[in-house]
């Protein structure tokens, strides 16, 4: 057995209410287990809820999964597990408050779970490597970051972004050409922009 799985992965929590309301304000009140390497997090809109993307880049079998947290408790609720996920990086949710969408990494795909029953219910396939996605405030398209993967240019050697019509779950429209290894995004409140940071070759001064 691989020792690396004997290990325990933790998400911490920060506190961040004003002192007003906590006696000890900015400070780490629950640490709760999740699964291997957790890379993303998403909070539901009421604050009950959250997934995690537990990425497992140490490639353990069976250990790509999400894992859904109890809020009120500050306890896991569930993991899910699921055939399409590879590497699953980030955590999205839609702004109709359903589904919550899961960046698979290492792969060409992005998973939808039901956030009402926790199941999936979708892929959106055609990436390459998506590692970040954000969605538009009217809750009809998402950009999505490609840095790169297996299936296609090889991890970190990714330049595009690409646009997705949630109503019917396709990539639509041509890639927006970025610059190398797109890393993260943000769309600006009023979703007149998307603004895109890459990471390029590693060296200094050349992110962008």
């Amino acid at each position: 057995m691989n020792h690396i799985s004997k290990k325990n992965y933790f998400l911490g929590f920060l506190f961040l209410l004003s002192a007003p309301l906590c006696a000890q304000p900015n400070t780490v009140v629950a640490t709760i287990n999740t699964g291997i390497t957790p890379a993303g997090i998403a909070i539901t809109h009421d604050n009950h809820k959250a997934y995690v993307a537990n990425n497992n880049n140490y490639g353990i079998a069976d250990q790509d999964s999400v894992t859904v947290l109890d809020l009120k408790n500050n306890t896991v609720m569930t993991t899910i597990h699921d055939d399409s996920f590879n590497q699953p990086y980030t955590v999205t949710l839609g702004n109709k408050r359903k589904n919550a969408y899961v960046t698979n990494s290492n792969s060409t795909t992005i998973t939808i779970i039901d956030t009402k029953t926790n199941e999936v219910t979708g892929v959106i396939d055609g990436f390459d490597g998506p590692s970040g996605m954000v969605i538009t405030p009217n809750g009809k398209f998402a950009y999505v970051n490609n840095y790169g993967g297996p299936e296609g240019v090889g991890s970190g050697n990714g330049t595009i972004v690409r646009i997705v019509d949630l109503k019917t779950n396709t990539i639509i429209g041509n890639p927006i050409t970025v610059g190398q290894a797109p890393a993260a995004l943000a769309i600006s409140p009023n979703g007149k922009f998307v603004y895109v940071i890459n990471y390029v070759n590693g060296n200094p001064d050349t992110g962008t």
